[in-house]
């Protein structure tokens, strides 16, 4: 964590482009075939990511991780819940798309404040 805190913006930005961009499927196979390896993979993305690690990489252990995004969402819904606020079955439903991966937190929050927003098609302030 120490050397995440200290790592440049721009040499973080770099490195994640690079991640994200490039394919090292190859040296995946390489170091799979070599040295003892283990790949994590997002909870959300387990059903596709297993399978597909299984056939490129058998020699491979996967290891899910997360669960983070149910629990964040389970947690806010309970604390406004317990101060009295309404949760909408389209929140429920917006939130669920949340937490399978199908939409960034970013559109959670779009909608949820479209939501709130006074005057919208004779809806009230909670719809």
């Amino acid at each position: 964590m120490d050397m995440s805190c200290r790592t440049p913006h721009w040499v973080a930005r770099q490195l994640f482009c690079d991640a994200i961009l490039s394919d090292y499927l190859e040296v995946a196979r390489t170091a799979a075939k070599t040295v003892p390896t283990l790949m994590y993979v997002a909870e959300h993305w387990a059903d596709v990511a297993e399978p597909f690690c299984r056939a490129q990489f058998p020699e491979t252990s996967t290891c899910v991780m997360g669960g983070d995004r149910k629990r964040v969402i389970d947690e806010s819904i309970h604390s406004g819940e317990m101060e009295g606020a309404y949760v909408s079955a389209e929140f429920r439903k917006d939130a669920d798309e949340y937490v399978k991966g199908s939409i960034p937190i970013e559109e959670l929050m779009r909608r949820t404040k479209r939501r709130w927003e006074p005057n919208r098609e004779g809806k009230g302030p909670h719809a």
